[in-house]
């Protein structure tokens, strides 16, 4: 006969026994958590100062996503500038090409220099945007790499004079 399912087995795809795994991990990750905190109880070291250097590490981290979204903001900024531009030299290139009366012979030198330098245009906006997304990439990555660094050196101290010999 076969085994039947909850309802939440069924909702979730999962198979029997799906709640007593997660029942296991859970007590596991308390049991894990405990045994932690016993130690930390019973170590020598300066838990304040191990907490306050996580609290830096995730400023840190903070600082270096609130400078990513600057530059994410800064870039759409300057992008939506580039398409409002591009569309006005659309508009312009369209209103003189409209404004040739049939039957006359096409002019396509303009035409084909308004398209060169749109092009040029392009390649210069897509090359200052890589530009400006490495650039301050590489600077928010030094930035985080100094501060934790700086950080697991104190750590390293804090150990080092802390330890049992």
């Amino acid at each position: 006969m076969a085994q039947s399912k909850s309802p939440d087995d069924k909702v979730h795809g999962h198979g029997a026994g799906w709640k007593e795994q997660q029942h296991k991990y859970t007590q596991t990750a308390k049991d894990m958590f405990e045994k932690f905190s016993d130690h930390a109880k019973a170590s020598k070291h300066d838990h304040a100062k191990v907490m306050e250097h996580h609290k830096k590490n995730l400023e840190s981290i903070h600082h270096a996503h609130k400078m990513t979204a600057e530059v994410l903001k800064s870039l759409a900024s300057m992008h939506g500038d580039f398409v409002k531009k591009t569309f006005e030299d659309m508009n312009t290139m369209m209103r003189g090409a409209m404004t040739q009366k049939p039957g006359q012979p096409v002019d396509m030198s303009k035409h084909a220099e308004a398209m060169k330098n749109s092009l040029q245009r392009v390649t210069d906006h897509t090359k200052n945007m890589g530009s400006m997304l490495s650039n301050s990439s590489k600077e928010i990555h030094a930035k985080v790499k100094s501060h934790l660094d700086e950080a697991k050196e104190d750590i390293k101290e804090h150990v080092a004079k802390h330890s049992k010999h």
